[in-house]
């Protein structure tokens, strides 16, 4: 369990972390559909939070954990996807070229321990692509 708790602070609460202090106040009331997004985002941020915290309670039993650690998976996978098919795709409809390319830099300057996960390098080839477009 300690390698999970590692895994999850190091690299996917920093992503957390990431998008909570970049991404949302960037899109912030920008948009009604991107509001209730970020509200469902940040609610599975805060139920995987929570899930990986109860794996440290000493009273789990080997079931429980294999339940919770499914659970887990099975929330992150859901999560990436949400991100990737509404959340990015949403921010490129609602930001211009200009914003975009702030919240590309934005976000590379915000990276911690560079986080490559796969939703991030597809958000940024997929920022550095629009504005690619946007300018020729």
């Amino acid at each position: 369990m300690a390698y999970v708790r590692r895994v999850f602070a190091e690299e996917i609460a920093a992503h957390f972390a990431v998008e909570d202090g970049v991404l949302v106040p960037a899109v912030a009331g920008k948009d009604a559909d991107l509001d209730r997004i970020v509200d469902e985002i940040e609610s599975e941020h805060a139920d995987m939070t929570a899930l990986v915290a109860r794996l440290s309670d000493p009273a789990l039993d080997e079931a429980a954990i294999d339940a919770a650690l499914d659970r887990l998976g099975h929330m992150l996978e859901g999560h990436v996807r949400r991100e990737e098919r509404d959340y990015y795709q949403r921010i490129q409809e609602v930001l211009d070229a200009p914003s975009l390319q702030r919240q590309l830099d934005r976000f590379d300057r915000h990276l911690v321990h560079q986080m490559y996960l796969e939703n991030e390098v597809l958000f940024r080839r997929a920022l550095a692509t629009l504005v690619e477009h946007q300018t020729t």
